[in-house]
């Protein structure tokens, strides 16, 4: 619309293939980079493998790496996701899938410092071909009879109170 000037274009026979570093109006500042193609951006020939080879950042604003209509695959010797903050706002990964979560590794190990839940409005299965050891300082059993008619030492509660709401 003409609302931007571009400190540098640099423009291929189809429109869609540039570079372009805007200087001034609603993207002032803005890089940008697009190809109708594939892009390819490689380092680290000549780095040792405890380098850092690329970096991504950003001083403020988020990250969004999105594939429309594809995979997002992040490959490498170790993954690390780090999330840091404080106060139950920030620091967190958050994980959702529209179908599966699958984890598959030779072990899995959660350590959750204060609380832990699995919950399912399905079946949840726990199996051990070998052994399994469970330990708490007390473990109560409630099943969900307990909606029509709580048990003697109670349960009803609980169970309204922990009913999956999926």
């Amino acid at each position: 619309p003409g609302d931007v000037i571009a400190d540098v274009l640099i423009q291929a026979s189809d429109g869609r293939h540039s570079v372009v570093l805007d200087k001034d109006g609603p993207r002032k500042g803005c890089t940008q980079i697009t190809a109708p193609g594939r892009i390819a951006i490689k380092s680290g020939m000549d780095t040792k493998e405890a380098e850092i080879s690329m970096f991504i950042g950003t001083d403020n604003g988020d990250i969004v790496i999105k594939a429309e209509n594809g995979k997002i695959r992040l490959h490498g010797t170790d993954i690390e996701l780090i999330a840091v903050g404080e106060g139950g706002s920030k620091g967190n990964i958050i994980m959702k899938a529209g179908e599966n979560i699958t984890m598959d590794g030779k072990k899995v190990l959660v350590n959750a410092k204060t609380f832990l839940k699995l919950a399912s409005p399905g079946n949840v299965e726990m199996a051990a071909n070998s052994g399994m050891k469970i330990y708490a300082s007390m473990i109560r059993e409630i099943t969900d009879a307990v909606a029509v008619k709580d048990s003697k030492v109670g349960g009803k509660d609980f169970q309204s109170k922990e009913s999956c709401p999926f």
